[in-house]
């Protein structure tokens, strides 16, 4: 079973490859916030939010709610445990 780590980067590379911008944010210290995605990148000028997770598990609630709010005001934001299906909800900002 790969690691989230490997899949976080190949999702990375792909945005990169695609001529989109992705960060990835480290949430800890003192001004972290709950919830916020693994992978926030700019792709086709479109803010989007990725939540990765290894295959078999899922996004806590919290995480589940960054993910709605950031869909609510018109980015695009989901959750992953594979490259493909990144691949293919990207496909939404064509």
């Amino acid at each position: 079973m790969p690691k989230e780590q490997n899949i976080q980067t190949s999702i990375m590379n792909y945005i990169s490859s695609i001529g989109g911008l992705p960060i990835k944010f480290n949430n800890f210290g003192i001004y972290a916030k709950a919830g916020v995605s693994d992978i926030l990148a700019c792709i086709k000028g479109r803010f989007v939010a990725i939540e990765v997770k290894r295959p078999g598990n899922k996004p806590s609630a919290v995480q589940l709610q960054f993910i709605a709010a950031i869909n609510s005001i018109g980015g695009l934001a989901f959750w992953a445990d594979n490259l493909q299906d990144v691949k293919d909800k990207l496909k939404e900002l064509s």
